[in-house]
């Protein structure tokens, strides 16, 4: 049986290039994609092929700690990594929203 991968990026973008490229990545490795948007993140943002969670869709989830989280903050990312691990992620990745991934991020090392 395959473990299951989460990539968790958060974000303030529209959907880039970057984005766009990781979600094709998952699609193609079997991961899921989980987005954690912030206050300056566009309302209307859509990505196919990722999970995005706006801030009020963060504290829909439940985890009190969506509710305390600053916003503006690099510490949203926490809350992808709980969601991750909720839906039972074997292996978390992580990256930015403004970094090409190289081909052999896609590759296991786990």
């Amino acid at each position: 049986m395959e473990s299951q991968t989460i990539l968790v990026v958060t974000t303030i973008s529209a959907p880039n290039k970057v984005l766009r490229e990781l979600a094709a990545g998952c699609q193609l490795s079997h991961w899921n994609f989980i987005i954690i948007g912030d206050t300056k993140t566009p309302s209307d943002f859509l990505l196919e092929g990722s999970q995005y969670y706006d801030i009020k869709a963060q504290i829909a989830t439940g985890l009190n700690y969506a509710k305390v989280c600053p916003t503006k903050h690099y510490a949203r990312k926490n809350i992808g990594y709980l969601l991750a691990m909720e839906q039972g992620a074997e292996n978390i990745v992580e990256t930015d929203d403004d970094n090409l991934p190289l081909d052999s991020f896609w590759q296991k090392n786990i």
